[in-house]
């Protein structure tokens, strides 16, 4: 695809002019070339601060005390505004993830050279990637049931199969070309499609979490 090269806009006969960096919407950071960059930089560079704060005084808090700090101030802040990275390159993804172990570390007082992995599944904390498409699978299933506005429900198309499906409370979804290109195009040529059961929103969430943790966590 060609570059465009837009300097100005004219918008209800007024003329805005376009930034070549990155502008702060509702707290998140978009570059002109929606790469996303810019947020995932900001939020590695302020969990940093978070954690070496934490890490100074960690030793002398208990694990609860510990991880009801660092909740607050490291995982939610990487989970906001986190559907917005759905589709990005694994090394943006990874550096989200190494604060995630990082945190896990500071919480438990786990060692560098020990296994991470069973620390974050007893603290039933879900890998940066699974956190992600949780966060967009729950957008869409509010927007199917009327609990999120019209616009992120018209960009749900619905798929009809060419067999009878098993039960026909399920509804089978294909991600729309706009959202396909702006969050999946570097796996071009593919579409993704998810069932979504008659549940309530509660029940959903816990579902989808416990299938994504057994998916991550097997025993």
């Amino acid at each position: 695809m060609a570059d465009v090269n837009i300097t100005s806009l004219e918008v209800a006969g007024t003329h805005v002019h376009v930034s070549d960096g990155p502008v702060r919407n509702l707290g998140v950071l978009l570059d002109n070339s929606l790469s996303m960059s810019s947020q995932v930089n900001r939020m590695v560079k302020s969990s940093c601060l978070h954690l070496r704060n934490i890490g100074q005084v960690g030793n002398k808090l208990t694990e609860s005390s510990t991880k009801s700090l660092v909740l607050p101030l490291v995982i939610y802040r990487l989970d906001y505004g986190n559907s917005l990275l759905c589709g990005l390159p694994i090394d943006l993804v990874a550096k989200l993830q190494l604060f995630q172990k990082k945190a896990a570390r500071l919480v438990t007082l786990t060692k560098k050279r020990d296994y991470i992995t069973p620390v974050l599944c007893r603290l039933h904390w879900l890998p940066v990637d699974v956190r992600i498409n949780f966060k967009m699978l729950l957008m869409a299933f509010k927007a199917l049931h009327g609990l999120a506005p019209n616009y992120i429900r018209e960009l749900l198309n619905e798929c009809q199969p060419t067999r009878q499906l098993r039960s026909s409370s399920h509804i089978m979804l294909q991600i729309s070309k706009i959202v396909h290109f702006l969050y999946m195009h570097r796996k071009s040529g593919t579409f993704y499609h998810y069932i979504f059961d008659n549940l309530t929103l509660s029940r959903f969430k816990s579902r989808l979490k416990t299938y994504y943790f057994k998916l991550k966590y097997p025993h």
